[in-house]
């Protein structure tokens, strides 16, 4: 963590003495009736076009920044509490700066896909939840559902798309915190000086985090340069992300029987003395648009290089605490993960209805990594632990991976005559895969192993949509859809040696729903219902008693999912919704110690089956502001045979503060019911859970400029 702090001193003193004369407005200012107009057209992740939400044939969430901004939102999960059917669980494997979104009934590391600005982020591989940064947010698109065209084999129930504003236009204020466990941060975003049609900004974060857990932290420091100019007759646009992250890994504690064993503290840390999950982030990209009479031509590339250097451990299924004897199983790893990410589209104005969209795309990722194995004794209460140089290494365990998925898509928008709309496209992808691995032995025996998988498959969308009413502003929508996606099988970036690629996913789902504003525009409301199958889903298994990654056969997903507001007054808005989801095991067989057990009609672990919130959020120009949100988080298994149940809980979240002209002073409180419910499975730590982070207590001030 030391590490940390001098590089984010560095980074951050200069961002400090920033001049800030040129910031000339600021986000709160902004005239909170604007937001309806402006959220009904600026959907761009289901279409990558803007498209009216009233005609749009499939189920999107917008959450503005303001409204980011008013309920104090500091990660995923607080950012997104009040998006039905998202059911967000900080921490996890990704260290307690990540988090692990479950999206219509599924909770898994690389479910969903993760875009920032338009780049897919972790592309070939995994999403990279920690790199996101939240200030100067303009808003946060939430598709559920597949996304098989525009995104093709990387999005399979759902895209989270953080969306910046754009290169000059920036929130203008400065924010310092400090809270419980001695946790501090200092975020910020300004408009730089304009040359010409150039324009740029700035927006940055820097935080030093703790938890009830005293060996857990996150130091980080995170950088975003965007900048835009008008250039050969079109607009070029490009971005430069950096982020510098250092995290003390939590613990994961062990089930037994249907509860998390009661012999373990609570915040017991099993982790070896030197653990660490040192991530930075580099990341350039640029994209160009050029008007082209009727048409527009649009470019995008992004090249991101990713360094991780892990010590971790996790105690064995089978703890013995006797003092001596080897309890727990670590790692060190050094990763190096490179991506490329390619898209060059014609979008065609057939009409003034319709546009056509036709394009191809690229995805790259390579990764190669080194595992050093070991295992070591460490108490039950995490005390003492030795240090990772301290234990022989018994294994080391080299992989690389390359990635190439290619695809050809085209695209078909339209709206006729205002009441009906059309999105349907086509993909063909190609996707190659290599791979290989060494085992050495610690008495230097060497054993390797590969593979390659190339696979061909078209995926495509169909949706429809009709409106049924309007009167003035107000209006009911009905729409239904049909995804046919697929997806490469997951990597887990673990410390075994698994040289076998698994088969793809692949996934067909169908949707209805309907959406409406009522009451001249104060109420805005969607419902939807899902049935999605699944082939060939990913999941954890015990393989030779570690845990691995194995296909799962068939699954079955369906539910309802319902959100509303309603604007009471100019400035208090009230957000509600529920969600119903039945995720289970079709046909398939897994092997449990020496019992094969067939888990058809089970519900998928950690799939909560009903989903609620409710959120106040009260956001004048200025005076007294505040935000008070419930989450409701319903009963679910934690283990796939469905013996151990966790009840249901609730989640509150609070903020409270005053707004001057140039200042604000806001109190925030998070988890006010310390709820420690298992939220994640851990897919390195077999049978292992990690809990709900504790009550944290935040004070801001925030400088408006």
């Amino acid at each position: 963590r030391t590490r940390c702090l001098k590089h984010a001193a560095m980074v951050l003193s200069f961002l400090f003495v920033l001049p800030t004369p040129w910031a000339l407005q600021t986000a709160w200012a902004e005239d909170a009736d604007s937001v309806p107009a402006d959220v009904e057209f600026i959907q761009v992740t289901a279409t990558r076009l803007a498209f009216s939400r009233e005609l749009l044939p499939a189920s999107v969430s917008v959450i503005t920044g303001a409204e980011l901004e008013a309920m104090g939102a500091r990660d995923l999960r607080t950012a997104m509490s009040l998006i039905a059917g998202v059911d967000i669980a900080p921490g996890g494997d990704g260290g307690p700066a990540g988090s692990v979104p479950g999206m219509r009934g599924l909770r898994e590391f690389d479910a969903f896909l993760l875009v920032v600005d338009g780049v897919p982020w972790g592309g070939a591989f995994n999403p990279e939840v920690a790199a996101i940064l939240l200030s100067d947010v303009d808003r946060i698109e939430v598709l559920r559902g597949a996304a098989p065209v525009i995104y093709g084999a990387t999005s399979f129930v759902g895209v989270i798309h953080v969306i910046h504003h754009p290169a000059g236009k920036s929130d203008h204020l400065a924010r310092i915190s400090y809270g419980s466990h001695n946790s501090a941060s200092l975020t910020g975003s300004f408009a730089l000086p304009e040359s010409g049609s150039y324009r740029q900004s700035l927006a940055f974060e820097g935080e030093t985090r703790g938890f009830s857990d005293p060996q857990a932290g996150v130091d980080s420091g995170h950088v975003l340069y965007r900048g835009a100019m008008d250039a050969g007759g079109g607009k070029l646009q490009f971005d430069a992300n950096t982020l510098v992250l250092r995290q003390d890994p939590t613990s994961p504690q062990p089930r037994k029987g249907p509860v998390l064993d009661p012999d373990f503290p609570l915040d017991a840390n099993h982790n070896p003395s030197d653990a660490r999950l040192d991530e930075d982030f580099y990341q350039l990209s640029g994209t160009y648009e050029l008007p082209l009479g009727r048409n527009d031509w649009v470019t995008t590339l992004s090249a991101t290089h990713v360094r991780n250097d892990i010590v971790r451990g996790f105690v064995d299924e089978e703890y013995v605490d006797d003092g001596s004897t080897p309890n727990a199983a670590g790692f060190t790893q050094v990763r190096d993960t490179d991506g490329v990410y390619f898209d060059s589209h014609l979008v065609q104005r057939l009409s003034a209805e319709a546009q056509l969209m036709y394009g191809v795309d690229y995805l790259y990722g390579g990764a190669q990594q080194t595992s050093n194995n070991f295992v070591y004794y460490v108490p039950i209460d995490g005390s003492n632990a030795p240090p990772s140089g301290l234990s022989p290494v018994e294994q080391t365990i080299e992989l690389r991976d390359r990635r190439n998925f290619y695809g050809q898509y085209v695209q078909l928008n339209a709206e006729f005559a205002g009441k009906f709309g059309l999105l349907a496209g086509f993909r063909l992808n190609q996707t190659q895969e290599n791979r290989t691995t060494n085992e050495i032995s610690a008495d230097g025996m060497e054993e390797g192993g590969s593979d390659q998988r190339s696979k061909n498959r078209p995926g495509g969308i169909i949706g429809l949509s009709w409106k049924l009413w309007q009167e003035s502003a107000d209006f009911l929508t009905v729409y239904a859809d049909y995804r046919n996606s697929y997806k490469p099988a997951a990597i887990d970036f673990g410390p075994e040696a698994e040289s076998d690629i698994l088969e793809p996913e692949t996934g067909v789902s169908y949707a209805a729903g309907i959406r409406g504003k009522l009451l001249d525009q104060r109420i805005e409301f969607e419902a939807n219902y899902f049935d999605m199958h699944i082939d060939n889903l990913v999941v954890t298994q015990s393989v030779d008693g570690h845990p691995g990654l194995t296909n799962a056969g068939k699954e079955h997903f369906k539910g309802v999912e319902v959100e509303a507001r309603y604007r009471m007054t100019h400035d208090l808005i009230l957000l509600g919704n529920y969600a119903w989801h039945d995720a289970r095991f079709g046909e398939y067989e897994q092997l449990f110690g020496d019992t094969l057990i067939q888990l058809k009609g089970k519900r998928l672990e950690m799939s909560p089956e009903h989903l609620a919130a409710l959120g106040l959020v009260y956001h004048p120009v200025s005076g007294l502001h505040g935000s008070v949100v419930w989450n409701y988080i319903g009963s679910q298994y934690l283990n796939k045979r469905n013996t151990a149940l966790v009840p249901s809980y609730s989640i509150w979240d609070v903020t409270l503060g005053w707004r001057l002209e140039h200042w604000d002073f806001t109190l925030a409180g998070y988890n006010l019911g310390d709820q420690r419910r298992p939220v994640a499975e851990s897919e390195l730590g077999e049978g292992q859970y990690y809990r709900l982070p504790g009550r944290t207590i935040e004070m801001f001030v925030t400088r408006l400029f």
